[in-house]
């Protein structure tokens, strides 16, 4: 009974941010920050699954929505938090404070979307990877097959190239990035740190890595945006690929590409082990000195005996393995 009430307490806790009810955005803000610390914050938290104890038996297709509405809430408030933030610490930046200048920094342009092509195919994707001959190859395209089977992956990759789709963009980070590189700008202080809302994908923070600029990494939440692009360069697509500055960025791009070519393939590695593992327990145990008997006449001795799994599949075994 106690849990209904909390929802039903929960769910006019939630209706004070009904948009009607605000005069503008800031007030909303405004509103999320003075209930952050509220007990229903914490119902949200206990309803979303995160504490991992049980106490909530919601199903799992409902606990993310409770979790987006508990991020969504902090996320309001964070503005006003920040604002106070750069209060309190505006006694230490009069430098900064004093004199400033507030402009916007051009949106580059982002290299076009790439175009599909034979061998945007899982085969011809795992090849540039691995290259056909490497050791792995065969086990990993088997189950990248299976997978394909179950899922239709291969034709959710070739969809990603759908004229139709959302057209690359370049990120904040890479574009204050050149920013200040291509400019020869300096930081105040020579704190080559770019600060942004939130940390950073996982593109961006492979392209701070191998970038000559050497700035701060930026913290990343390692998720991968399939419409992260580049800088457009002009020159290497009108043939002038001398040009110094192509050179870079695709030198850059390069090890960006084994970075993420390695983590991919380590990450199918990973599932393939998870997925291959018998179905029945090897029940050794640490005394065990022989398999029969504890005299010096026993039928077998453990150092005669090799246990192995041969050619046939765990799924197609008869739940042993030979002896």
């Amino acid at each position: 009974m106690k849990t209904l009430i909390d929802q039903q307490d929960l769910a006019k806790w939630l209706r004070q941010f009904e948009f009607s009810n605000f005069k503008n955005l800031t007030n909303i803000c405004q509103c999320a920050y003075k209930v952050r610390k509220d007990s229903e914050m914490d119902l949200l938290l206990t309803l979303s699954g995160e504490l991992g104890n049980g106490e909530a038996t919601i199903p799992t297709t409902i606990a993310p929505s409770f979790r987006k509405v508990r991020h969504i809430v902090g996320r309001l408030a964070a503005y006003i938090r920040t604002v106070e933030a750069v209060l309190d610490d505006m006694h230490h930046m009069g430098d900064l404070l004093d004199v400033f200048k507030v402009a916007v920094v051009p949106r580059p342009t982002c290299v076009p979307r790439l175009q599909a092509d034979a061998h945007t195919n899982l085969s011809g994707i795992l090849t540039r990877m691995l290259r056909a001959q490497d050791p792995d190859f065969t086990a990993t395209f088997e189950y990248l097959s299976a997978l394909d089977a179950q899922t239709g992956l291969e034709s959710q990759l070739k969809d990603l190239f759908d004229p139709e789709k959302t057209s690359p963009s370049v990120h904040a980070e890479i574009q204050m990035l050149h920013h200040f590189y291509d400019n020869d700008r300096k930081f105040f202080a020579y704190d080559n740190y770019i600060a942004t809302s939130k940390p950073a994908c996982f593109c961006c923070k492979l392209y701070f890595r191998h970038h000559p600029a050497d700035y701060v990494e930026p913290d990343s939440h390692e998720k991968v945006y399939t419409n992260w692009g580049p800088i457009c360069l002009t020159s290497g697509s009108r043939g002038r690929r001398d040009d110094p500055h192509w050179i870079a960025q695709r030198k850059i791009l390069n090890t960006v590409i084994a970075d993420l070519d390695r983590e991919v393939v380590n990450e199918i590695k990973r599932r393939r082990s998870l997925a291959e593992h018998p179905d029945t327990l090897t029940e050794l145990t640490a005394s065990s000195q022989t398999l029969w008997g504890d005299s010096s006449d026993t039928l077998y001795d453990e150092t005669d005996v090799s246990v192995g799994f041969g050619s046939e599949t765990h799924s197609d075994s008869d739940g042993g393995a030979g002896i």
